[in-house]
């Protein structure tokens, strides 16, 4: 069992973060000191993963089925709960707007699942939910408002992947053969929608450990099709 499957009460100083932070203006060259100003979240819930959409829209997610949203650069964060998602924790977040956002939950099973608002979170649409006992989704990561990819830890020697093209409506799982080669107990770490990084309009790079470190890479083809060149792997001992 990885590491970051473990109860939230282990996670530390994270465990106390019910604020946000935000870095108030860039750095200059010279001087390598931010400004760091404690904004009030709304929430004694632990925040996990953000998402700017520019200096005044913001998206944050975190414990308890709670994602915050801030249209002001976080003068004021709205925090919400989604509705059935009382026991979820979203660990990734994506948006596009004030409005439109995707959030990814975190766990075995049904528990790993993406939800979508297109009203500023007033409503949630579930548009995945895992139905493999084994897998347990950690992150995604989009190209556009259409295309994305989200990943599992390795099940049965295969890192799940699953691809969609048309903003999560579907999110289909690629053909086994095309998944990258997973150790035993190999995965990735779900802390803040990370372990996936999309480049370009095809590439992706999944990045896992276990036994040892990895980095898969693929070249995704065009919306409207699952398929895709077979993953490369390359190992970090």
């Amino acid at each position: 069992m990885l590491s970051h499957r473990t109860p939230v009460q282990q996670m530390g100083p994270l465990a106390a973060c019910a604020v946000v932070l935000m870095l108030s203006r860039p750095l200059a060259a010279q001087d390598a000191t931010p400004d760091i100003v404690r904004q009030a979240s709304g929430t004694t819930q632990l925040l996990v993963a953000v998402h700017p959409v520019n200096d005044r829209i913001v998206w944050a997610s975190g414990a308890g089925g709670t994602v915050l949203r801030t249209t002001d650069g976080g003068d004021h964060w709205r925090a919400m709960v989604v509705p059935g998602a009382e026991g979820l924790q979203f660990r990734d977040v994506h948006a596009l707007d004030s409005l439109s956002a995707w959030i990814l939950s975190i766990g075995n099973a049904d528990t790993s699942r993406i939800y979508h608002t297109t009203d500023g979170g007033a409503h949630w649409t579930l548009q995945f939910t895992n139905r493999e006992p084994a897998a347990f989704y950690d992150c995604f990561a989009f190209w556009d408002a259409k295309r994305a990819i989200a990943m599992s830890d390795g099940v049965r020697g295969r890192t799940p992947v699953r691809l969609t093209s048309n903003g999560g409506a579907e999110w289909t799982l690629i053909p086994e053969a095309d998944r990258p080669v997973a150790d035993s107990g190999e995965g990735s770490l779900a802390a803040s929608g990370t372990c996936v990084a999309v480049a370009g309009t095809r590439h992706a790079w999944i990045g896992t450990w276990g036994t040892r470190w990895a980095v898969a890479c693929s070249a995704p083809p065009t919306a409207g099709s699952t398929g895709g060149r077979r993953p490369r792997r390359s190992e970090a001992a």
